[in-house]
């Protein structure tokens, strides 16, 4: 008879779907149902802050000057401008180490050569020219005492520019130590201040970052330059004190 082989090719396809119906259901039975999204964890709050700012400020004695001299010449040949500003430069710097400065304290500045063109009365070229050229020098003294006389001799010699004198401090760094111990004193006290008049307490700190560095040292007379008609008087050098200064912001965690 035929029917058993009809049956069986009927039943076979029908267990396979049930099989494959069945791992379907296992692999999905754990997943959440579309659109579903997973409930998020208990968000933690900060604490509340307080932002400060601490400022700590040093005074030291400078110990170091510095001073941009040097010479400038014009002549109509550029080449009797050169020879002459090269003949006061080496002059210069002859002096500087005649009195102890070390060729690492003997820098050059600059060198510059400029040209002016001449006019007329109607102010048309003439097609004369001037050349100006300047040689100028930076020295540091760590002599303070000698300072005044190396000035004296450098403008003796030729020197007519001689910039403003600055001062500084050859090793800030202790200076500077006391300046940030000052200024996060100064940060907390300010902000125990703040939570005493919030009604607050401080907890601890958040974050500490510096905002300023030590500034250079003060300049003394920096406006304009001496000439050479001051030769005659000696020249005054007085480094007084020179303040080194740190600023800091710290934010403070607050509770109550």
């Amino acid at each position: 008879m035929t029917p058993a082989p009809y049956h069986r090719r009927l039943f076979r396809p029908v267990l396979v779907g049930l099989i494959a119906l069945s791992l379907v259901a296992s692999a999905t039975a754990g997943a959440p149902p579309v659109g579903a999204q997973a409930t998020p964890g208990p968000v933690t709050e900060l604490p509340p802050t307080i932002t400060v700012t601490g400022v700590g400020t040093v005074s030291v004695t400078p110990d170091i000057a510095r001073v941009t001299v040097g010479v400038s010449i014009r002549d109509p040949r550029l080449s009797a401008a050169q020879d002459e500003a090269n003949t006061v430069a080496e002059a210069l710097i002859a002096i500087a180490s005649g009195n102890g400065i070390p060729d690492a304290d003997i820098q050059t500045d600059s060198y510059n050569v400029s040209v002016y063109e001449e006019y007329d009365d109607n102010g048309n070229l003439t097609g004369r020219r001037t050349f100006e050229v300047a040689n100028i020098l930076t020295l540091t003294i760590r002599d303070l005492d000698a300072a005044g006389g190396i000035l004296d001799q450098l403008v003796d010699a030729g020197a007519n520019v001689v910039y403003g004198i600055s001062f500084d401090v050859s090793d800030p760094a202790p200076a500077v130590a006391q300046a940030r111990t000052d200024a996060v004193r100064d940060a907390r006290e300010r902000a125990d201040a703040y939570a005493a008049g919030l009604d607050v307490e401080i907890i601890g700190i958040a974050s500490v970052s510096e905002q300023t560095a030590p500034a250079p040292g003060t300049r003394y007379d920096s406006a304009g330059a001496y000439d050479a008609e001051q030769a005659a008087e000696s020249v005054p050098v007085a480094p007084g004190s020179t303040d080194l200064t740190v600023t800091v912001q710290v934010v403070f965690l607050i509770s109550g």
